[in-house]
């Protein structure tokens, strides 16, 4: 756990986030980050490879299987991502990247075959909880927390919405390790309520709205069928009556409702900050070259950065949304291979959580279901960071491992 929680945190944060304008990186130094890299990020990625060699080579460990259809899946994948160097458009660049990729998948494979879906589960809680630790640390010693301020925003080492999904993750595992606790629950909930006040303070929608879909989904595979018709009856009444009453006091019901979902933020909420107009941009990227496309992660080249940026009126690198970034990198191909090894998965992981009390199989539904949603507004889950680890990670012990009802997988001597 200590390896690869430093080797994330040398990957993807930096104490100093919060002073950066905007928590962001200029046009130049998001050239400068595409054309040469960090040697630290490249030791982190090495330490995670290695990681996943050294578990994947003990003779003792949970037995990986390759021949599940969604394991089938899941490898003509990585094939198809490796398989887009042949037609980059950047070799170097896809080839640095397809590096760390692997680099990664083997420490997935690794962390597969020493962890169990509770473990997982319990990785989640441990490092986000750390991580966002450190991060309301370095703005306090920055003088940099001011949640007092209406705009303010906490991002600690990460940039707001990067941190929000920090936070959400520590509230989902939180959450599924309440559930499933005899003991402590009490401490759960209060850790879940702890990461759902962050969360409010990233003021990240994306992260909040993805969040708010996974637990009920996750209360919906856990509760029995009986129970849920009578909570979403009595959920609806209450809220019709809620209603009603507003109204006859007076009170603008929709207008309070859209600033509690916009959390305070009102710039640019017709085109979602910029989104709508971004997105139709970098679809004419992707028409160009609509099945293969520009080769894994390689879009953002220098000239498209700064073509992008210039017409965008604003430095960006990414296409805030991860299933925009996916078109882009490995076409529609890899998005629809990506898209049903992701969604098969989540069912797995349901009837999974749906047989047990375990905390592990509900995590990785969650975290799934999280994922799905978070892509269509950010780029994170595309990319070679922690929470995008996990949900590997997850999808790994659906599609390598044995089915567990106890939280225990068939071990090889």
């Amino acid at each position: 756990m200590f390896v690869l929680g430093l080797a994330f945190f040398l990957a993807e944060h930096d104490l100093r986030k919060s002073s950066l304008e905007q928590f962001s990186l200029s046009e130049e130094e998001m050239v400068s980050a595409v054309e040469t890299g960090a040697a630290h990020r490249q030791l982190a990625f090495l330490a995670i490879g290695g990681l996943g060699l050294c578990f994947l080579s003990r003779k003792t460990g949970q037995t990986l299987s390759f021949d599940h259809p969604l394991a089938l899946l899941a490898l003509a994948y990585v094939a198809w991502c490796l398989a887009s160097l042949a037609w980059s458009t950047d070799f170097s660049i896809t080839a640095k990247r397809l590096a760390v990729f692997v680099l990664c998948f083997l420490g997935v494979l690794g962390i597969n075959r020493r962890l169990t879906d509770g473990d997982l589960c319990t990785l989640a809680l441990v490092l986000t909880g750390v991580f966002t630790a450190i991060g309301l640390a370095a703005e306090m010693a920055l003088g940099n927390f001011h949640p007092w301020l209406t705009e303010y925003r906490f991002g600690g080492t990460l940039h707001p919405n990067g941190q929000g999904i920090y936070c959400a993750i520590f509230c989902l595992a939180a959450v599924c390790k309440a559930l499933g606790a005899t003991r402590h629950k009490s401490l759960f909930v209060a850790l879940a309520a702890a990461g759902a006040a962050l969360l409010l303070l990233t003021k990240s929608r994306a992260a909040l709205a993805a969040l708010a879909v996974a637990l009920p989904a996750l209360w919906l595979v856990k509760t029995p069928a009986k129970k849920k018709l009578l909570v979403g009856i009595g959920a609806v009444g209450a809220a019709a009556s809620l209603t009603l009453m507003a109204s006859l006091l007076g009170v603008d019901v929709i207008g309070k409702m859209t600033d509690a979902v916009l959390l305070g933020r009102t710039e640019d909420t017709g085109s979602l900050s910029g989104r709508i107009p971004l997105w139709g941009e970098l679809l004419g990227y992707a028409d160009q070259r609509p099945l293969v496309g520009y080769g894994y992660d390689t879009f953002w080249t220098t000239p498209h950065i700064e073509e992008v940026s210039a017409v965008a009126e604003w430095a960006i690198h990414t296409g805030h949304s991860a299933y925009i970034d996916a078109l882009l990198g490995v076409g529609l191909v890899g998005v629809g291979l990506l898209a049903l090894v992701v969604a098969i998965a989540a069912f797995r992981a349901a009837t999974r959580c749906a047989a047990t009390a375990n905390a592990g199989p509900g995590f990785i539904f969650g975290l799934l279901v999280f994922g799905l949603v978070n892509a269509t507004m950010e780029s994170g889950f595309v990319q070679p960071v922690f929470v995008p680890f996990l949900a590997a990670c997850g999808v790994g012990r659906m599609a390598f491992c044995c089915e567990e009802s106890t939280d225990r997988c068939r071990t090889s001597t």
